[in-house]
Formats: C-alpha cells, structure tokens, sequence
C-alpha cells in the first residue's frame, strides 16, 4: 500500500511538472512570436522607407531631367528661330548694300558715260541710266532685234544707235561686249544675203566691231576664228559696194594683227581660195605697179588706236586695192 501511494505521488508529480512546463513554453513560445512580429515590423517599415526615399530621389531626378530637356529644347528652338532671323537680315543687309552699291555702280558709269559722249546724247539723266545697266529696256531691246532680226529696218536702226554709241563711249562697248552681243552682230554678218538693205546692215555691223576691235579690254571679245569665213566672203561679195569693202576689209586687217587670227586665215582652204579670187579682181598688174611705187605703205594704213585717240592716221582703208594687198601682206608673213 505504501508503495503505491508513493508511486501515485511520483506520477502525480510528474505530470504536474509537465503541465507547467508545457506552460511555460506556451508564454515563451507566444513571446517569442510577439518579439518576432515586431522585428519583422520594423525591418518591414525600415525597407518601406528606404524604398520610398529611393522613389522620392528618383522621381526628383527625372523631374529636373524632364524640366532641363524641356528647357533645353526651348533654348534650341530660340536659338534657331535667333539664327533664321540674324541669316535673313544679314541677307536683306547684304542686299541692301549690293542693291545701293550697283546703284553707285551704274550712277558711276552713267556720269561716265555722259561725260564720254558730251552733247551727243540727250541731257536726260534717264538715257545714260538705260545704258550703264545691262539689265534695262534699252539693252533688252537691241538683243531681241539683234538675235530675232525679223526686220531689216529695226535692225539697221539699232545697229545705227550701236555705232554711234560705242564710237562715243568706251565704257558701253565693254557693256555691249559682257552682254555677248559680238556673237550676234557676228550673226548678222552671216545671215546676210547680198541685196542692198542688208550691205547697209553689214557697213553698220563691220563698223561696230571694229570700234570693238581697237580697244585693248574688248578686243577679245571681238576676235572669233568660227566668224573669220563669213567676213572673208561678205568681202567677196561686196566687191561692188566700196563702203561695204573698205569696212570689212578694215575689220579682217585689224583682226589680223593678233598671231593666231592670221595663222587661222591662212590654214583655212576656202578663205584662200577666196582670197586668191578677190586678188585677181582687185590686184591687177597695174595696181601691183602703182603699190609697189609707194615708198611708206605702212602711212596708209588705218590706225588701230580708239578713233576718240585717233587725230592722224584714218580710221579706214581709203583704197579697195590697197586694202587687199595689206591683208595679204599681214596673213602670209
């Protein structure tokens, strides 16, 4: 019995001691949890933080880069719109000034031109204007009569107009040269077609060019190989017409002082060939006799100086035969 009793005791014990230990790992176990829950709180709201001051930088950041790109793009934008505006007034200045320095230019060589021709031409200040600028009515004019020629009175008068002018004034034979206009009166040369009205045209027309021909600054414009066959046969064909002949005879001499000209007259076969022919019209026996008599030729030929310097020598051949024999002099040597 008693032991028994003791075992029972010892049981009970036991299981008293077991029931507090189980708890007393209960309220540790449920601290634990709280102590836990808090932790992980904290560390929770520690991360929520540092995330959201990260957010906070980033979105300060991206908000600065967006304002400065916006900005950046304002300032390009007025930058461009600055530079259109100083280009095209730095262009409208320029302008500006070309506009009044052609205005000067052609005031210039409209004073020079006035001055040139004296009493010749109108006082109006509107006429020597028209002939400084190669742009105005007036050049317009002779270019379409010269380059159309559909009629051979517009064209003799123009061609009248052309030959007193240049005679007068230096300064319009360089203007009537850098418009090409040599070419088309070259033109009109050869698209003569041997009647009456157009010898005169041709006198006009060799008259022209050889105004042209003695001045050292348009000379070149005036010496064109392509043109020296349509001469040598206007000379041909204008055997009957002294004035005719003495002009062009003139203008293939004055030509012909240039090396290379001559040397082209004397390698083309037709021009020969036509030479040769105007020679046995012209150069007959008695004539070669009367040339050859002449002790000075050279006092006969005609000056190659502008006629505005020109006080001495005459400004053409006076002698068909003589003529003759001095192209042929200066094309052979």
């Amino acid at each position: 019995m008693r032991c028994a009793t003791i075992r029972i005791q010892n049981w009970w014990r036991n299981v008293t001691v077991a029931r507090e230990e189980r708890r007393r790992y209960l309220r540790l176990r449920k601290s634990a949890v709280v102590i836990q829950s808090y932790y992980r709180m904290r560390i929770a709201t520690r991360r929520y933080k540092t995330i959201k001051y990260a957010a906070l930088i980033i979105q300060i950041y991206w908000r600065a880069y967006v304002a400065g790109r916006r900005e950046r793009l304002r300032y390009l934008s007025l930058r461009q719109a600055a530079i259109t505006i100083q280009r095209r007034y730095r262009r409208k200045r320029i302008e500006r000034e070309e506009r009044c320095r052609r205005q000067d230019e052609v005031a210039l060589i409209a004073t020079k031109i006035r001055d040139e021709c004296g009493e010749a031409i109108p006082g109006d200040q509107d006429v020597t204007t028209k002939l400084a600028l190669p742009g105005s009515d007036y050049w317009q004019e002779m270019i379409s009569v010269l380059r159309s020629c559909n009629s051979v009175g517009m064209l003799l008068t123009c061609l009248n107009s052309l030959d007193t002018i240049t005679i007068l004034s230096p300064t319009v034979c360089v203007i009537l040269c850098e418009l090409n206009l040599a070419n088309d009166i070259y033109n009109t040369i050869a698209q003569n077609n041997r009647s009456l009205p157009w010898m005169k045209v041709c006198l006009r027309a060799c008259s022209i060019l050889i105004t042209l021909t003695k001045y050292s600054y348009t000379r070149k414009y005036v010496l064109k190989k392509e043109y020296a066959l349509a001469l040598v046969k206007l000379l041909i064909t204008s055997l009957k017409d002294k004035e005719v002949f003495l002009h062009c005879a003139t203008l293939i001499w004055l030509l012909s002082q240039d090396e290379d000209y001559s040397k082209a007259l004397a390698m083309c076969p037709q021009i020969n060939w036509l030479m040769k022919n105007i020679q046995q019209k012209v150069l007959k026996e008695t004539v070669v006799a009367r040339l050859q008599k002449l002790k000075d030729l050279e006092k006969l030929y005609p000056s190659c100086e502008p006629d505005r310097n020109n006080v001495q020598k005459p400004r053409l051949f006076t002698d068909i035969s003589f003529a003759v024999a001095a192209i042929v002099k200066i094309t052979r040597t």
